[in-house]
């Protein structure tokens, strides 16, 4: 905010005091300000398309190596290091070309503000001498002060040029990350009703459940009573709807028919927080915050775990 009072009471100082010393000046010497008005607003039309595609890309070439480095084994098991190398290499070279596009578009783009500022300087000598010609004695010294007028305005222009290519950056980076942060997710509260904590007979009755993105049903009417105090365990071959059955008790998933109930209540009526807080869920695949050994044994754990329950 600062800079911003600084910048604007800068800029109409300096145009307060041209014109009042000469209008007709003013107005030749602030002649390129439109057209580098114009310039700003196209180029920075420019830098924040191609800002969000080189953010895109970047994304691409980031997923590619951590998903290479990732599954090395499979890749290494299907002989696949050169279709992967492949694909890096395809991202990579679509990375560089918009980067340096980018980096092309800003280089042209300042020089191209100073260009333009140059020249009301150019005009001011130019338009100032042949008035000075006229009248020396009082139109040498306008030239002079018209020319310490400029100066002082090309800071504060170059800044506001530096600042929209900034913010134009800045708002293709957040427009993706807007993405993440305005998505909403498919389970929610919307029919959340009791508050009491769960407890009591957990039913799935006549449960189907197909996954969207490949079509597989996992559970297909399926009806499984468990009584309080009771110790189930379930068997079966992979694929078999083993974890499905899990993640539909957590709500991780809606099942596509029937229901689940637990103490006569039906899970979709029950708050997320109260339900998931019941229940200890281990997954099958592992995964390590990068903390300390016993923060990842205690994560979950509400308030300071002691070392015996850790143990």
């Amino acid at each position: 905010i600062m800079y911003l009072i600084n910048l604007v009471t800068l800029i109409g100082f300096c145009l307060v005091k041209m014109t009042t010393k000469n209008q007709e000046l003013t107005l030749l010497v602030l002649t390129p300000l439109p057209i580098l008005a114009i310039t700003i607003y196209t180029v920075n039309t420019i830098i924040n398309k191609r800002s969000e595609k080189v953010q895109s890309l970047l994304s691409d070439l980031t997923t590619n190596a951590q998903e290479s480095y990732s599954g090395i084994r499979v890749i290494k098991s299907f002989v696949q290091e050169k279709a992967m190398l492949g694909f890096f290499t395809k991202n990579s070279e679509a990375y560089r070309q918009n980067a340096v596009a980018l980096a092309k578009t800003e280089a042209i783009y300042f020089p191209s503000m100073t260009l333009l500022i140059g020249l009301s300087t150019l005009l001011t000598i130019y338009v100032g001498s042949k008035m000075a010609i006229v009248d020396p004695i009082n139109n040498v010294g306008l030239i002079v002060e018209f020319v310490i007028y400029i100066n002082m305005l090309t800071f504060p222009v170059s800044a506001i040029g530096w600042t929209a290519s900034m913010i134009q950056r800045a708002a293709a980076s957040q427009k993706r990350i807007n993405e993440f942060l305005q998505t909403k997710p498919e389970i929610n509260d919307s029919k959340a009703l009791s508050t009491h904590i769960p407890y009591g007979k957990i039913l799935f009755d006549r449960v189907t459940f197909t996954y969207p993105h490949t079509g597989i049903t996992a559970l297909k009417n399926v009806s499984i009573a468990i009584e309080p105090g009771e110790k189930w365990m379930l068997l079966g071959k992979t694929g078999s709807g083993k974890t499905t059955l899990a993640q539909l008790l957590l709500r991780c998933f809606q099942p596509e028919n029937g229901s689940i109930t637990w103490g006569g209540h039906a899970l979709d009526t029950i708050p997320l927080h109260h339900l998931r807080k019941c229940i200890s869920y281990v997954p099958q695949d592992g995964f390590l915050f990068s903390d300390t050994v016993a923060n990842n044994i205690a994560f979950g754990v509400s308030g300071q775990a002691n070392q015996t329950a850790i143990e």
